[in-house]
């Protein structure tokens, strides 16, 4: 019975990884001084090891103080939200855009910052917190950590001698 579930955990994450993830966000556009919401689409794939490194260099932004929020949870909320906004809205950004998020140039990849940060305002212009928490679940999952985490396991097992740092 417990097989039975993890199996069937495993087959919906791999349908996930496989297929991605598409949401719909409502989007303003101007038409002859008329407001129009129209739909607009996107898809978060699983990302590459150079999309998650970009992801984590966001994610570093992003601190909370768990013994502040404990002494004054609103201000300290406020505090959180204010310096997290950015972060949070181009981490997602960089999730939707995947590789598209980097750009090739002379010397390598280079960050991609002018499509990063249009998608990210619009992150920000047009989604709820609810939804950017649903989302960011969905991030996560789909960013497959716990097999990338496997596999740095894998080569750390097969070693035949102590790991030693050139610095001791």
């Amino acid at each position: 019975m417990e097989k039975d579930k993890i199996n069937k955990e495993r087959e919906e994450l791999n349908l996930l990884n496989n297929d991605g993830v598409k949401f719909t966000i409502e989007v303003d556009q101007w038409r002859w001084f008329r407001r129009i919401r129209k739909p607009r689409v996107f898809e978060i794939k699983q990302p590459t090891l150079a999309v998650l490194d970009l992801l984590s260099a966001e994610a570093i932004e992003v601190v909370i103080d768990e013994e502040a929020v404990a002494k004054n949870p609103i201000g300290e909320s406020k505090k959180i939200l204010a310096r997290s906004i950015v972060p949070v809205s181009r981490y997602i950004a960089i999730a939707i855009l995947g590789r598209s998020a980097e750009h090739v140039t002379p010397f390598g990849y280079c960050r991609n910052d002018l499509k990063i940060n249009k998608l990210a305002s619009l992150i920000r212009r047009s989604m709820t917190p609810k939804q950017i928490k649903e989302l960011m679940i969905c991030i996560i999952n789909e960013s497959n950590l716990v097999d990338f985490i496997y596999s740095i396991r894998l080569i750390a097992e097969g070693r035949s001698t102590a790991p030693s740092r050139i610095e001791e």
